[in-house]
């Protein structure tokens, strides 16, 4: 059974994306922090020892929203997705796994409510071939700035 090391960010919807950021900083003392371009309005900040991430969204239920965990054993809990069929390959993002710029793997799962669950990872490296060949570089589907290509999903 696969077991997580710790919560690696929370991601929430925006109405109005600088209004959020404004709150989190000044409520709770998030600290704003670089994010890759996914294609969206949205942002990273730094909250405590995790991250959360706003992504600026119209009124009613988004299907964005999630949390997103680093597990000890990242084969194991994309087995265990695939025996449930519990692989997200057609929801938020069109596909299922990928690396942003800093090299790092997301991969993204729906449990059997539709809720969004993200898994991280800090490199491919150790995974199986075969799932490395099905992840979609985000450099690729969208243009990066410098701002973006500092964006990491860990702080140490």
């Amino acid at each position: 059974m696969p077991t997580i090391k710790a919560i690696n960010h929370v991601s929430v919807r925006a109405l109005d994306l600088k209004k959020s950021v404004e709150f989190y900083q000044r409520v709770l003392g998030a600290e704003e922090i670089p994010n890759p371009n996914f294609g969206g309005v949205l942002a990273w900040m730094r909250l405590g020892p995790a991250q959360l991430h706003l992504f600026q969204r119209g009124d009613g239920w988004d299907i964005d929203t999630h949390f997103a965990v680093e597990p000890e054993d990242f084969m194991a809990v994309y087995d265990a997705a695939v025996e449930m069929d519990a692989l997200d390959k057609i929801g938020t993002w069109k596909h299922f796994i990928f690396e942003v710029p800093s090299g790092e793997i997301q991969m993204y799962l729906r449990d059997p409510a539709n809720n969004l669950i993200e898994i991280v990872r800090r490199d491919a490296d150790g995974l199986s071939a075969a799932l490395r060949d099905q992840i979609w570089k985000r450099a690729d589907l969208n243009p990066q700035s410098d701002f973006n290509m500092q964006a990491s999903l860990f702080f140490d």
